[in-house]
């Protein structure tokens, strides 16, 4: 019972994981969209199921339903090859057989999109990951870091990449292994401050710039946050950047340096240059500025 209650957490943490990306992932071809919504319909009722029944209803779920959406997104990516939806579909197909424990099969599956979807670096950003975790789930940490190392070194910029250092840092230091994350903060930190600088307009820089801040939280380096913060955003024209960097700045003044004039005097800002913002609304109704 131990060993299936294992498999249900795991299954639902990784499930939940890969339908989000996978519904916010299609595109393409509108056959292919089509094909791969319907699947993912089918997918998404399989989910609602699953939260709904108990736990010998979902070991019925698992040994069943899921090969039947298998094989339905495995005739998608026959009929679409090279698409990205299919890609997607073969990410979907890979979590599958992570949640049923077929780890090596999973790992095969994951290594498709890296051979077939070369290209696609969102998608393929997300196999590496997946693979990571799943050898760091495993206890098979030289695997686990290189896997997290190819995501931070062939696709950072992506959605995933930019979120890999910290769970990376972090299973670091919980093995004792201090010196090492504090040279994955390093890079990342490196990186984060050179994209963000850089790229102040990108789709992604808002993410950018709140796993920076995580990546000082955690070395309790909150000074240095700020002057970032300070120097090289804060001083910008009126932007989301700039108003998620005031927020945060006054926020690190206020519960870290116990600056609280300083985060005041940033608050007050935040609500004259932003006044229509949520941000500016709840300062004002905190502060009742």
């Amino acid at each position: 019972m131990m060993k299936f209650n294992k498999k249900i957490l795991k299954f639902s943490r990784v499930i939940l994981i890969l339908a989000t990306l996978c519904l916010s992932g299609c595109y393409g071809a509108y056959e292919a969209e089509r094909a791969y919504w319907l699947v993912n319909r089918k997918y998404a009722r399989f989910i609602k199921e699953f939260e709904a029944a108990d736990e010998v209803g979902r070991e019925r779920l698992i040994s069943n339903r899921s090969k039947e959406i298998i094989v339905d997104f495995r005739k998608m990516i026959i009929s679409y090859p090279g698409w990205p939806p299919s890609a997607q579909a073969q990410l979907m197909i890979a979590g599958i057989y992570n949640t049923r424990n077929e780890t090596e099969r999973a790992i095969s599956e994951y290594q498709r999109v890296l051979k077939e979807y070369p290209a696609l670096n969102k998608q393929c950003a997300s196999a590496v990951y997946a693979i990571a975790v799943i050898y760091q789930q495993e206890g098979s940490w030289p695997e686990a870091e290189e896997n997290f190392k190819r995501v931070m070194k062939e696709y950072f910029y992506t959605n995933t990449g930019l979120r890999v250092p910290l769970p990376f840092s972090r299973s670091l230091r919980a093995r004792g292994r201090f010196e090492a994350a504090e040279d994955v903060y390093g890079e990342a930190i490196s990186k984060y401050t050179t994209y963000i600088s850089e790229n102040p307009d990108e789709l992604n820089v808002l993410l950018a710039l709140e796993q920076l801040i995580n990546c000082y939280g955690d070395q309790n380096r909150w000074q240095e946050a700020v002057d970032f913060l300070d120097n090289k955003i804060n001083k910008g024209p009126d932007t989301p950047l700039v108003l998620q960097s005031l927020a945060i700045s006054a926020t690190i003044y206020e519960t870290h340096l116990d600056n609280k004039e300083k985060a005041y005097k940033i608050y007050r800002r935040v609500v004259e240059k932003f006044p229509d913002s949520p941000a500016a609304k709840n300062i004002k109704e905190r502060l009742n500025l």
